[in-house]
């Protein structure tokens, strides 16, 4: 079974995948390294702002980090305001079919 990775282990794996050390990617981002241990280590939960500025540095989409921390952008968080009731039945409609299927597959 395939471990599930939290916000922290996938900033590791992105640092470690680009070489970088925790303190150069502190200095980069004006941040203290041993901050940067804490959020990889998953004691400290990150700031939108910072997993947008390792997003730029790490170059992946800041929607695939935010949503491991599970805080919605904005203009999604709106639109759920908007629309809250069609949009939860959208998800359960689309993806709980597929983790239906999946489950089936597995059993």
């Amino acid at each position: 079974m395939r471990k599930k990775r939290g916000l922290g282990g996938t900033l590791r794996g992105l640092r470690e995948a680009r070489g970088l050390g925790i303190k150069t990617v502190g200095r980069e981002l004006k941040v203290s390294y041993s901050y940067l241990s804490k959020v990889e280590n998953e004691h400290k939960v990150p700031s939108s702002e910072l997993v947008h500025k390792l997003s730029n540095l790490y170059e992946v989409d800041p929607e695939e980090l935010l949503a491991k921390l599970a805080e919605l952008p904005a203009d999604v968080q709106e639109i759920i305001r908007e629309h809250g009731k069609e949009v939860f039945d959208l998800l359960r409609t689309t993806y709980g079919a597929r983790k239906e299927v999946a489950r089936k597959k597995s059993a």
